[in-house]
């Protein structure tokens, strides 16, 4: 990476590049794993039932075939000279397979917080994760600038790489791998920080943010749900107000509205002994009276 691409890693939370593999090197990659015996994945990360998504699949690739081998000694010279604390292995590259007709994923994070807060509390760097499509229209979900726990909704991205191209994403950054119309195999691989004990393969799930209407309660999973319901709520609700304003009985000499007759009488009541007791101050008291 550049030092701009660099920058939008940090800041972005992924960059997409190219290496200076021919295109055929990733057909030979595709033709060594695409034999290789897949299993079912998460979907959601806490997924009860444990069966996995049988669309989504997922097999380590082990000892890697001579496509495989440029593969990673390209990508691992984009890794460690962009920062000295990353290390690649080659026992962490797995294929990824997705079948026609599968569902998004639920988003998540690669590593768990613990470790990539200690890494940026004691390195100063953050761990990573590589993905390599080895077809064209490879499609990828993320959450950009989104490092925490709880994303919103419309703040999804979909990129689409094309057949060679390389996306580093932080370890943090959430993310989930795309529904796929067409069967679609891509490379995936953990970066990680020389120093730092890592466990790989773990996940660490993200939720959806949800927002609260302040008049009805509904409760809606993203910003622009909720700024398109307080449209119509607030519309339906100031003519609710309008109605219970109607039905209540107004006071024509102050302008105020009660709920009952018997509050209306009761007001009333109260303001001729208010005007009683002025007048028998006036009497008394005459404020225009001449001196002694």
């Amino acid at each position: 990476m550049d030092w701009k691409e660099l920058a939008t890693f940090w800041n972005e939370g992924y960059v997409v590049g190219r290496s200076k593999l021919l295109v055929d090197i990733f057909d030979e990659a595709l033709h060594e794993v695409r034999g290789l015996a897949f299993a079912p994945i998460f979907g959601d990360v806490y997924d009860e039932s444990g069966a996995g998504d049988p669309k989504r699949l997922q097999t380590p690739i082990g000892t890697l075939g001579s496509a495989m081998k440029k593969v990673h000694g390209a990508v691992k010279a984009i890794v460690t000279d962009t920062e000295d604390q990353w290390e690649m292995k080659e026992a962490s590259w797995t294929a990824l397979k997705s079948l026609p007709g599968g569902d998004r994923q639920g988003p998540h994070k690669d590593f768990p917080a613990f470790e990539t807060t200690k890494a940026l509390l004691t390195k100063r760097h953050i761990q990573a994760s590589v993905i390599v499509a080895l077809m064209p229209r490879t499609r990828f979900i993320v959450f950009p600038r989104r490092f925490g726990s709880v994303v919103d909704r419309d703040d999804a991205k979909e990129l689409i790489l094309d057949k060679g191209d390389i996306l580093i994403f932080r370890g943090d950054l959430v993310h989930a791998g795309a529904a796929f119309d067409e069967e679609n195999v891509r490379l995936h691989c953990y970066v990680l920080v020389k120093g730092i004990h890592q466990v790989e393969n773990t996940t660490e799930a993200a939720a959806f943010a949800t927002y609260m209407c302040e008049n009805c309660l509904l409760v809606v999973e993203s910003r622009r749900a909720l700024s398109n319901h307080l449209r119509s709520c607030r519309s339906r609700s100031e003519e609710a107000e309008n109605e219970e304003r109607d039905e209540r009985v107004h006071c024509e000499c102050h302008g105020k509205f009660f709920n009952s007759m018997n509050s209306y009488y009761q007001h009333m009541r109260r303001e001729r002994l208010k005007r009683l007791r002025e007048t028998e101050q006036e009497v008394k008291w005459p404020k225009n009276r001449g001196q002694d």
